[in-house]
């Protein structure tokens, strides 16, 4: 049976509201936390998809500018289920000379896109579109393990194809991307394998299946307040 999708509650805790924040955000994301409603990132607070999700994988890095910058991964296994994973990347401290463009703000062939703004030094867009995954994955985190490694360590398997909602937000100082992976078979659908042009969830092809595209816009409808709330935190 299909499993509806709950209702997303958006919290964003305002940039003024806490003072100073550390290079590292380390310390708040400890590997195996569990967070249901939100997610700390340090000079801020963001929502999160419902349900409860689990800090799996942890990493920093410096930029160029030698910009702190965190990615968080977030996965979600409910009563043996994979439902799917969350991946949130941002900057600590300020920068001044704004950011490189992200690359989904400028396609034409998603699902659904929302271009705001797409410039260095102010950027908002969001959008849904299918996603074809591999079976292995080159990314290793600080500490943690990749998406792969916990769905295999789990006794699961990755679904050939996600369903994925991307967000990002830049202004000169700031920037977050925010990525949502969702598993179709978690909510009563096939794992339909299909190479991404031939993919029944392809924009151009989901229409022959009224069920996928009531889904899409119930995501549609649930994910806008996130991208809400990133859009009156980070810009």
């Amino acid at each position: 049976m299909r499993r509806p999708l709950p209702v997303v509650a958006a919290f964003v805790c305002a940039i003024g509201c806490g003072g100073a924040w550390a290079d590292s955000i380390r310390g708040l994301l400890p590997v195996g936390a569990v967070h249901e409603g939100q997610v700390p990132l340090g000079r801020a607070t963001v929502p999160l998809p419902p349900g409860k999700w689990t800090v799996t994988a942890f990493k920093e890095t410096r930029s160029d500018h030698n910009n702190v910058i965190s990615e968080v991964t977030l996965s979600s296994i409910q009563n043996g289920r994979y439902q799917g994973f969350v991946s949130i990347r941002t900057n600590q401290d300020p920068a001044r000379n704004g950011w490189q463009p992200y690359a989904f703000c400028s396609r034409k062939d998603v699902y659904f896109i929302q271009l705001d703004a797409n410039y260095k030094h102010e950027e908002a867009c969001w959008g849904i579109n299918h996603q074809r995954m591999e079976e292995t994955s080159k990314y290793r985190p600080d500490e943690g393990r990749n998406s792969r490694q916990v769905v295999a360590d789990a006794g699961l398997a990755m679904p050939k194809t996600m369903i994925a909602t991307h967000m990002r937000v830049a202004s000169s100082g700031w920037f977050v991307t925010y990525d949502i992976f969702l598993n179709p078979t978690y909510f009563g659908f096939g794992d339909e394998g299909a190479n991404w042009a031939s993919n029944p969830w392809h924009k151009d092809l989901i229409a022959r299946d009224p069920r996928k595209v009531n889904f899409m816009e119930q995501l549609r409808s649930r994910h806008a307040p996130i991208y809400a709330a990133l859009r009156s935190t980070f810009q």
